[in-house]
């Protein structure tokens, strides 16, 4: 199997540019990323949250957490909830 030395992500948005950065991180100079993302579409601010794995995400990426909240200006949620069904 030949080793892969480019990898290209289209689309930006949160799933994306995450995507890129542990790859980046993980695989470093051995492999070009390169990320395409429409120049059409904005940013859509659908308020996303975050579900706990997002700790173990950060601490691969090497981030601490009170850094990445105090430079952001970002907000904990305590809870999301999915109701299905309600009018």
């Amino acid at each position: 199997m030949a080793e892969v030395k480019k990898v290209l992500i289209l689309g930006g948005g949160t799933a994306g540019w995450l995507s890129a950065a542990l790859l980046a991180k993980l695989m470093g100079s051995r492999v070009d990323i390169t990320l395409v993302e429409s120049t059409h579409i904005g940013t859509i601010g659908v308020g996303e949250a975050t579900i706990p794995p997002i700790v173990a995400f950060n601490q691969a990426l090497g981030i601490d957490e009170q850094t990445l909240l105090a430079r952001t200006s970002a907000t904990i949620k305590l809870g999301i909830q999915l109701r299905t069904g309600v009018k």
